[in-house]
């Protein structure tokens, strides 16, 4: 019998047009990746935007109110 371990990554690039302080973007980021890795997803934060691939990206926007 064979096991297949499967790995799950989400690459996403942050898109900051509201403006807000590294201090928050760095709460937001460690908050979703929380939320994700409780369901065996782990979140890759490309601040570069120099993803390979950029089709296999999710991109988070903030916009201000």
């Amino acid at each position: 019998m064979m096991v297949q371990i499967v790995s799950i990554a989400l690459v996403l690039h942050l898109h900051d047009f509201a403006g807000a302080p590294p201090s928050v973007i760095f709460k937001a980021e460690r908050e979703l990746a929380r939320v994700y890795d409780a369901i065996g997803v782990h979140v890759a934060w490309d601040h570069a935007a120099q993803h390979a691939d950029e089709a296999a990206a999710l991109h988070v926007i903030l916009t201000t109110r």
